[in-house]
């Protein structure tokens, strides 16, 4: 049966969930309060150059990846290159096997059978490594101003400790990890073990807003409305969620809040979230060279620097770097040194083209406190038998999100 549902939140979530609704024929609108379609994945525009914020990539592995490409073909495929950069006390490790923080350290199967299924902060998590590591992760943690007592330990993927990797071999470590899940949980192999084939991600050749913008026009050959620059109101009446448009309500079936839920949960639940606020600073340059660079990004763990991950990639054939740092006061050359100097452990000199050093802000919403999660987890509870759809907002990695989302749209029979 067509129903009339409303998606709040016009990112690259909310615009495929609209997909997955208007392939099944339902009266989708997507409602955006930003002036574009994109959400977090929008550009920073400088001096007529764009530059991604943060490091945003499609995996082109997907079926969700497909569904986009079939509708914007202006995406560029290549193979999914990473590396980190572990640096506390006088021990420096440069790998290219993992995105994660690395160590020297053999595991003995009988100290690791400590449960990650009862950690509720992130302090919990780290704290089940040995002394060693526990004690580097918390100085990475203090030098961003992270409160690892606070934050829930579901958000170590989105700081990227989700595991730690080792640089001496570990032989037995793939076993180990099939026999006990809190060592999987726990501890990575190398990423040539892992796979067997070549990852593909993605980057739209022209920028993410160029993307939109084109997509965007797709959608509305689908027949699903887009409402921009539409700031809502959520209300709890008569055991239903409405929306308030321009003090007007917003017939739906079914709403779908793809964006930040402080809102609606305060207007439910009368409490209010934490709603943390990682902010950071990025460093962007154009790299002085004739040809595009190969895409790679680096993760920085360091109780030193103040950077914690290294972008190289292209927009429209020009080689750029994006340097991520915790957020605080620091001249923009310092920054670039020090990435120089962390890149020259890779074998990786570049140099900048000066006029084009820019920065900019960036606040992410996706580090979650342990009070938060479990208000989310309550509100969620709550509003099972509601008009309000399912949204995965505590799981890590858009794949996961999209899984979550088709399973509960199954559910409740509103696709195939």
């Amino acid at each position: 049966m067509k129903k009339k549902i409303v998606i709040i939140g016009g990112g690259i979530i909310g615009c495929l969930t609209a997909i997955y609704l208007k392939q099944n024929n339902h009266d989708v609108t997507i409602i955006e309060k930003g002036s574009n379609l994109g959400g977090i994945l929008s550009d920073h525009k400088y001096q007529n150059q764009i530059y991604l914020k943060g490091t945003q990539y499609l995996d082109a592995d997907t079926e969700w990846f497909k569904i986009l490409i079939n509708l914007v073909n202006d995406i560029k495929v290549f193979e999914y290159n990473y590396g980190s950069f572990t640096n506390f006390g006088n021990s420096k490790i440069e790998s290219s096997d993992y995105a994660l923080p690395v160590f020297d350290l053999k595991i003995d199967k009988k100290e690791y059978f400590k449960s990650t299924d009862k950690t509720v902060s992130l302090e919990n998590r780290i704290n089940l490594y040995p002394k060693k590591i526990s004690a580097s992760l918390k100085k990475f943690f203090l030098n961003g101003n992270i409160n690892s007592n606070e934050i829930s330990s579901i958000c170590s993927g989105n700081l990227g400790v989700s595991r730690i990797g080792f640089r001496l071999n570990n032989q037995n470590l793939k076993m180990l990890k099939k026999e006990n899940k809190s060592i999987d949980a726990l501890f990575a192999i190398k990423r040539d073990e892992m796979y067997k084939n070549k990852l593909q991600y993605a980057l739209p050749s022209n920028g993410y807003s160029e993307f939109f913008n084109k997509l965007e026009e797709k959608l509305k050959k689908l027949e699903i409305k887009i409402e921009k620059n539409s700031r809502i109101f959520p209300e709890w009446q008569n055991g239903k969620f409405e929306i308030l448009l321009n003090k007007k309500k917003v017939e739906n079936d079914h709403i779908f809040w793809s964006g930040n839920p402080t809102d609606l949960i305060k207007k439910f639940l009368k409490k209010d979230l934490d709603s943390f606020v990682f902010r950071t600073l990025q460093v962007n340059a154009d790299i002085l060279d004739n040809s595009p660079i190969k895409e790679k990004f680096f993760q920085v763990y360091s109780e030193y620097s103040k950077i914690f991950r290294i972008n190289l990639y292209n927009i429209r054939n020009v080689p750029k770097i994006g340097i991520e740092c915790f957020f605080d006061k620091y001249e923009m050359k310092e920054i670039l040194d020090e990435a120089q100097k962390i890149l020259s452990n890779f074998g990786i000199k570049i140099n900048f083209q000066l006029k084009s050093i820019n920065k900019n802000l960036i606040s992410r919403f996706d580090i979650i406190t342990i009070k938060d999660k479990q208000l989310i987890e309550e509100f969620l509870e709550k509003t099972k038998k509601t008009n309000l759809l399912f949204s995965p907002w505590t799981t890590y990695g858009r794949s996961e999100k999209l899984i979550k989302i088709k399973e509960n749209l199954k559910y409740k029979n509103l696709i195939n």
